[in-house]
């Protein structure tokens, strides 16, 4: 996710069809853009697969030289609470930390183009949440499948929240076109928001 920073390392192809920014902030107070050297990446789920191949992804896309795994530092607990990742951030001497969890998988119908499918607040009414799943009663089929990721990016020195955003994909392939999309559709919105080049 080149949405960590700089070097324009993001998805060469592969992404996942339909992957956009539904929601985002940043921090107001942040001037751009930002250049972290050593990003600790880590994926929230509790499936040890799916977080090895996310953060493999997301290594990838970011540059093995200048990204870490989460799964090679701190494999299983602690990974949901912010100050055990900033602590293991610190500690490996990471001055950036990237952060996915699941925010909903459905299965429903596509939006039409303009609409939006996104209900801003369901991160904010649980934010600890790791998964969601539910199945719309209007027939979807499982090809029509959406999820929806927020990203969060942390200045780790400061101690600080510098980024946040839920992206919603359809029809993700895998796991890695999943998070090559959302790589692809986060970094063009970090470039949007003047925090990387």
């Amino acid at each position: 996710m080149a949405v960590v920073l700089g070097a324009g390392v993001l998805c060469a192809g592969g992404c996942s069809r339909g992957t956009r920014v539904v929601d985002s902030w940043k921090a107001p107070d942040v001037a751009g853009p930002l250049h972290f050297k050593k990003i600790l990446v880590v994926t929230v789920h509790p499936d040890v697969t799916t977080r090895k191949l996310a953060e493999d992804e997301l290594v990838r896309q970011i540059g093995a030289g200048r990204a870490v795994a989460g799964e090679s530092v701190m494999p299983g607990d602690g990974r949901g609470d912010p100050k055990s990742l900033a602590a293991k951030a610190k500690e490996i001497g990471a001055d950036g930390l990237v952060t996915m969890r699941i925010g909903a998988a459905v299965a429903r119908r596509a939006p039409s183009a303009g609409s939006d499918s996104y209900a801003p607040d369901s991160f904010r009414r649980d934010p600890d949440r790791n998964m969601f799943a539910s199945e719309d009663p209007g027939g979807a089929t499982p090809s029509e499948r959406s999820v929806s990721i927020r990203t969060d990016l942390y200045a780790v020195a400061e101690d600080k929240l510098v980024w946040s955003g839920v992206t919603e994909s359809f029809d993700p392939r895998d796991t890695r076109s999943l998070i090559a999309g959302i790589a692809k559709a986060v970094r063009a919105r970090l470039k949007k928001d003047n925090l990387i080049e």
